[in-house]
């Protein structure tokens, strides 16, 4: 359950800059203010159906969550207990280059200059819900949460000797 999301002035500023910029870059942040707005009224009910996750999960930071804004635009974020961190937007390549550089990156955080907005609908507390960021779901377990046996019948069929059976 996210309580919290937070922000640190860099982002804010990386996101005010993508407002004013060319086409791609300002239909990437409305996409961004939407996700943010979403994750506000609805918490952690619908990080998946808050916004488009990225194809391929993000190992290198710890509860990384990689949304993808189109056009070759992404939002990183992290989740650690009840709160959701939002770290990074910028091009795909900028991404790549700032989870590279962030690599193992376990954010805190900083009162003094970070934006934190409380979540509007915490929903029904969850009396064994537990902070420890071991129990968090990483993107697969998301993914495989998703995935019905009749899918992975069809994907595996020729190993399992009906190429026909779905």
């Amino acid at each position: 359950m996210i309580r919290y999301i937070h922000s640190n002035p860099r982002f804010e500023k990386r996101l005010n800059e993508l407002r004013i910029s060319e086409k791609f870059a300002v239909a990437a942040a409305k996409r961004a203010d939407k996700i943010i707005s979403n994750l506000i009224q609805t918490g952690s009910a619908s990080i998946i159906e808050t916004g488009t996750l990225s194809r391929h999960g993000e190992a290198r930071i710890p509860n990384c969550v990689k949304y993808d804004l189109g056009k070759g635009y992404r939002l990183v974020c992290v989740k650690r207990g009840d709160h959701f961190f939002l770290l990074y937007i910028g091009t795909h390549d900028d991404c790549h280059k700032w989870i590279e550089d962030n690599r193992g990156l376990l954010p805190a955080i900083h009162k003094n200059d970070d934006m934190t907005r409380m979540v509007l609908d915490t929903g029904v507390s969850e009396v064994n819900e537990k902070p420890d960021d071991d129990q968090e779901l990483d993107y697969d377990d998301i993914l495989m949460s998703r995935i019905t046996e009749k899918d992975l019948r069809w994907v595996f069929r020729g190993l399992c000797g009906n190429r026909n059976a779905i």
